[in-house]
């Protein structure tokens, strides 16, 4: 891995800072449909990353860290758009207590 300027030369002096870099990991992830997104489920479960995850009667709760109930089997669903709106909220609330 190289650090490069934005006419993709090579800048000097980044190697041994890029080798001390951890990757970057997301506290929770929110899957709105898990059959569509089981890849990004196993990648989250290999890494420890919680999941809260709208499961169908057609998906597998174990699947993900904290199922929910509900239809997904569409994007307009009533319920998806509560449940995803209902997260929101409480996301940008618990951030501004920070």
């Amino acid at each position: 891995m190289k650090a490069v300027d934005k006419n993709d030369e090579e800048l000097k002096g980044y190697d041994e800072k890029i080798e001390t870099w951890a990757a970057l990991k997301p506290d929770l992830v929110v899957n709105l449909n898990p059959i569509e997104n089981y890849l990004m489920l196993h990648e989250c479960s290999l890494n420890n990353i919680p999941t809260i995850g709208v499961i169908d009667t057609d998906a597998d709760p174990t699947w993900v860290t904290y199922p929910i109930p509900a239809n997904d089997d569409r994007f307009v669903t009533t319920s998806k758009h509560y449940i995803s709106d209902l997260l929101m909220n409480n996301a940008v609330y618990d951030v501004s207590k920070l």
